[in-house]
């Protein structure tokens, strides 16, 4: 393998020595035993989302805000959580506490971007839940002429949210289903 292919991937260096290999084998399936463990004790649930659509004469945009909980059923600390990633096939912007945060080209297969977030906490106690709520928007459609803009738009699809841990990246995918539409008051 070239380095280029190996550069993300977790790798065992043993040089010629079968003993060295042997032990770090032992202390791999160790580590990999004990984060499975830990991912079965980690959760992440979508609690909440909520759309709602704002229109003009021309334009419609979606106010979507998405709650999500994050739980650790452990007996002890989680890792730290140094980011947090949520991947989107759509054009959407991403803010938190009111801020618009940065979003680049997706890594994973099948979504289009990649928008950081931060973390509510750092470290998630033993037997403890935090709450990451963030809100989204985008442009759903435009009128020219005689065009009339939908009354009701449905978003739905599934989106991954990673976790950028000291011990590694953990992946949840979750599905989303939401109506966005105009609030009658």
């Amino acid at each position: 393998m070239t380095k280029n292919r190996i550069k993300h991937r977790r790798n065992i260096i043993y040089g010629d020595s079968i003993q060295k290999l042997r032990e770090s084998l032992i202390e791999e399936i160790k580590w990999t035993k004990n984060e499975i463990i830990n991912i079965h004790s980690s959760k992440i649930i979508l609690k909440s989302i909520f759309g709602r659509l704002d229109r003009s004469r021309y334009i419609a945009e979606d106010d979507i805000i998405i709650k999500i909980d994050l739980l650790n059923e452990s007996n002890s600390a989680s890792v730290d959580i140094e980011a947090i990633y949520f991947y989107s096939r759509a054009e959407w912007i991403l803010f938190q506490d009111n801020k618009k945060y940065p979003s680049t080209n997706s890594d994973l297969p099948g979504f289009k971007s990649r928008h950081f977030l931060t973390p509510p906490v750092r470290k998630l106690l033993k037997n403890s839940l935090a709450k990451l709520i963030f809100k989204t928007k985008r442009i759903l459609g435009y009128a020219f002429g005689c065009d009339e803009l939908n009354d009701s738009y449905r978003e739905t699809g599934r989106t991954v949210l990673r976790l950028v841990t000291s011990e590694g990246n953990f992946e949840y995918e979750l599905s989303l289903d939401v109506t966005i539409e105009e609030m009658p008051f």
